[in-house]
Formats: C-alpha cells, structure tokens, sequence
C-alpha cells in the first residue's frame, strides 16, 4: 500500500513498504528514476520483498509525492528529506539502491548521515561535474532558458524518455501512464527540471566527497544508456573506496526495468556476499 508522510516544513513524500522475511536481512530502501513513479519497482517487487524488508520512496516533488518549495529541489536537501523518513519509520543500517537521480541523493545520504546507510546500488545517475550526460541533458543542466521552454513538454518529454530510454523491455502501459502522470503539471515538471539546475552547484560539493563513502558500492548502468552515459558510471566506481562495477549488457537508461530478473538477480546476489548474515537463498 502506498502512504503519504508529510515531513517537517510541510515537506510530503509517498512510500510504499513490505515487512520482509522473518531474520537479519538488511533493508532496502529504494528511491525511484525520473520521470517514474514508485511504480517502477513493481516487476521486482515480490522477489526482493522475499528476502529483504523494503522501503520505496518517492522524493519530494519526484514522481507523484506532493509537490514542495523550490529549495528542496536539490540532492542535499533531497537527501536530507530521506534520511528523516528513514528516522520517522526507525529505518538504520539500510541499503539504498538509487536509479537516475537517487544516484547524487543516495550519495548525499551517504556522506551526511553515514549511520543510515550500510550499502549503496547506484546506477545511470550523475555523481561528477559536469557530468557525462546526452547533449541534451547539459543543455538542461546548464541553460535555465532551456529548462523554462521544456517545463510546458511534460508529457511529450516524458514518452520522450520511455521511447529512448529502454532496450531490452518496456513496462506495462498502466505504469507508463502512471509515470506520465508525474509531469503532466508543469507547475510540478518546472520543479523536477529545477532539480537538474541544482547539479552545477551540488555535484561537485558530492564529488569532492565520494572518499567518504567507505560503504560497499555496487555500480551498475544499462551499458546503451543513451542518457547519462555508461562512462560516468565508470568514473564513479573507480572514484569510490570500495565499489564494484557491474554493467548490465543490452539495457538503457531505466536499467532495473529493462534487465528485469537479471537485475534482480545481480542486486540479491552482491547483497549476499557484502552483508550475508540472515539474507534468504
């Protein structure tokens, strides 16, 4: 079941959890891609929620969370909205696995509050400045004109992304229409596309602390991620203390979706070997 929390500040983020097996397994805490609603972690789902206690969460103003003020469009303050979810519902220790834009929130997280986190899975996400993105994408981030003239293509933007974004499989139609349900307000598309214009100030105070994250990493990214390209995930990982770089072969942008069951499979699979105690077979 899908819950709404409203946070301090009048901040609001949704969240949808499963208990998990009986045991000593770590949670995951699962953030979502953009433009994708929590939906995106339906056709994984049931696998995970058999060996993991799950927390999937909607960041404020992301997918169809309540939209919040302009200044918590930014990882930072992102991060910070997490980690007092993660507080409210008595959630330490986790695993945060970030697509897209949970890469530099996961991180953020990571860096300031190192008590939550035990773990991170990040993937076809920017973590460096400038980032190495599509020529569309540093146009975004850098040209506030250019996030003005797209804020009023939501919709448009966001098949956009799906037609681009897969390889290997498309999600079914009702959570693609969900998805595009998330920037069909431009009020709301205007804040997400903030988010982006916040990387010019907030990536590299992240990169400049990427040692911090002593934590075990996994890196992985759909190797024909046309988007944000397989090479900053390359950075990232050799970047990182202690990550491992795993890139997931013939799949795009939206690489948990597009690798469905592998993806699954590569996730439980290094869960087990940095943290194995009471993890289910």
């Amino acid at each position: 079941m899908i819950e709404t929390l409203t946070l301090d500040a009048g901040r609001a983020v949704r969240t949808r959890r499963a208990p998990g097996p009986v045991g000593d397994a770590p949670p995951l805490v699962l953030l979502t891609a953009w433009p994708q609603t929590l939906r995106c972690w339906d056709g994984h789902w049931d696998a995970l929620a058999a060996r993991h206690p799950l927390l999937a969460i909607e960041p404020p103003g992301f997918g169809r969370a309540p939209l919040p003020t302009r200044e918590v469009m930014r990882p930072s303050a992102q991060a910070a909205a997490v980690a007092e979810v993660l507080d409210r519902l008595g959630v330490t220790q986790a695993i945060v696995v970030g697509p897209d834009v949970g890469v530099p929130i996961a991180l953020r997280l990571a860096q300031d509050r190192p008590d939550l986190v035990s773990g991170l899975v990040l993937f076809d996400g920017p973590a460096s400045f400038p980032p190495r993105v599509s020529w569309e994408g540093r146009v975004l981030v850098r040209s506030a004109l250019a996030r003005r003239v797209a804020s009023i293509a939501g919709v448009p933007f966001a098949l956009e992304l799906v037609r681009r974004g897969y390889r290997r499989r498309h999600p079914p139609r009702a959570v693609v229409f969900d998805h595009l349900r998330s920037v069909a307000s431009p009020r709301r598309f205007a804040a997400q596309l903030a988010f982006v214009g916040s990387y010019p100030t907030e990536l590299p105070a992240i990169a400049a602390r990427l040692t911090e994250v002593d934590v075990p990493v996994l890196v992985t990214w759909g190797e024909q991620d046309p988007f944000v390209l397989p090479a900053e995930g390359r950075a990232l990982s050799a970047a990182l203390p202690n990550a491992t770089w795993s890139p997931l072969a013939g799949c795009g942008h939206y690489a948990h979706e597009d690798a469905g069951t592998a993806f699954t499979e590569l996730l439980v699979g290094w869960v087990r070997e940095v943290a194995p105690v009471g993890v289910a077979a």
